[in-house]
């Protein structure tokens, strides 16, 4: 059986607010494995994995609405590449009006 962590584990441990977790939750990136009987949230090694995703990804500046897509789509890879390539032209879209000012 594999472990469980509780919300407040997982907030630690991927230093992040429990406040982000229940976000992502309520945006349907990432579900609890489990809820107990106290209403707690448990989540198992794979919705680590997935948040982990997803906080990279947010630190690429990439948008929920973009993150959602790419965790939805089944072509995975090639959905990623695209996405990595639009935000690289955003990124440096932004760079250039930084430097412009």
């Amino acid at each position: 059986m594999s472990r469980k962590y509780s919300i407040g584990d997982i907030a630690r441990k991927l230093n992040m607010t429990t406040r982000t977790i229940r976000f992502y939750d309520q945006k349907n990136l990432v579900k609890p494995e489990s809820i107990g009987e106290n209403g707690y949230r448990y989540y198992g090694e794979e919705q680590i994995q997935r948040l982990e995703l997803i906080n990279y990804l947010r630190g690429l500046n990439f948008s929920i609405k973009q993150i959602k897509q790419l965790l939805n789509d089944q072509k995975g890879s090639d959905s990623l590449l695209l996405l990595f390539q639009k935000q690289i032209e955003e990124n440096d879209a932004q760079i250039a009006d930084l430097k412009q000012k």
